[in-house]
């Protein structure tokens, strides 16, 4: 429920600043109320690592938040780790999606999840619900996180084991972002960076993807852009499937599966998130009555400061 409205801090005016502070000043928190454990699932193609967060009181009928983080993150993250603490203190058990070698979590084989791919997701989700099947369960994604668990929630529909979910700075259409994105290059050059720098840290294992040309790492390493990696790397691994990536793209926006969406879904979103392009979000809240939108002023992209 939506107890007030956002009040931002008062140099939170301007989208970049709130940005800004969320990816390189705000600090996470030091002195965390709940011990994390690491599971490590097999998929049958590698390794997908899952970090609980709980407390020793907790029993096995809990309320669980799955989280699922954005680009290239992991539980490593402070936006990811101050959101499990608050859900630990009002009472849940945590799940944490490790993006594959993001953070301190494995890269067993070379296979790397493309954009919004739901495997991963659908297979952490159904382990949740088997492994504490008297807890209602909701989902939390950030970001691309937030696309991924929208698409996977759409496929699924009435069998999915999720109460509900929550979306955190996403623009429900991602030919849109990814258009928004490309117009605005120092954006673009990051996430690139943010990409290429995960795959840094495990590139022999990465350079032995064999699903489609051979890689060049030296090439991949030096993407400025997403429509460079696009080139280095996505169409590579896709094969003759990537002659075509605006089809591919297209298939995954999560704005396709909107109305086949079955469980309540609360989606956050500030006008001024500099990563999102401003969008008329009644348009998308109306493709599905179980979807609620709360937009804001300002708060930037996973920003929303407060005094």
């Amino acid at each position: 429920a939506l107890h007030r409205p956002y009040a931002q801090i008062w140099w939170g005016g301007l989208g970049i600043v709130q940005t800004f502070y969320c990816f390189v000043l705000r600090k996470a928190p030091v002195d965390l109320p709940y011990r994390i454990i690491r599971e490590e699932l097999e998929t049958g193609n590698g390794l997908v690592s899952l970090d609980w967060c709980e407390t020793s009181e907790m029993g096995p009928s809990n309320p669980i938040s799955l989280i699922i983080p954005g680009i290239s993150g992991s539980s490593s993250n402070q936006y990811i780790r101050l959101y499990a603490k608050y859900c630990v203190e009002k009472g849940f058990r945590v799940a944490i999606m490790n993006w594959r070698g993001c953070g301190t979590a494995p890269l067993s084989t070379p296979v790397i999840p493309t954009f919004a791919c739901t495997f991963d997701t659908r297979l952490v989700a159904e382990h949740v619900a088997q492994r504490y099947p008297q807890a209602p369960i909701t989902a939390t994604g950030f970001s691309l996180g937030g696309y991924t668990l929208l698409r996977y929630l759409g496929e699924v529909g009435e069998a999915s084991p999720l109460a509900g979910g929550v979306v955190i700075s996403q623009a429900f259409d991602s030919e849109l972002a990814r258009s928004h994105i490309s117009e605005r290059p120092l954006y673009d050059f990051l996430l690139a960076k943010k990409v290429t720098g995960a795959m840094k840290k495990h590139r022999e294992m990465v350079a032995k993807d064999d699903r489609g040309d051979p890689l060049d790492m030296n090439l991949i390493m030096k993407a400025k852009t997403t429509t460079d990696l696009d080139e280095v790397y996505l169409k590579r691994i896709l094969g003759p499937q990537g002659a075509d990536l605006k089809s591919f793209y297209e298939s995954r926006n999560p704005r396709l599966y909107l109305k086949d969406i079955t469980v309540p879904v609360l989606c956050f979103n500030a006008f001024d998130d500099p990563l999102i392009p401003r969008v008329n979000l009644r348009e998308f809240a109306a493709e599905n009555p179980s979807m609620l939108i709360a937009a804001t002023r300002t708060g930037g992209h996973l920003g929303w400061a407060t005094s």
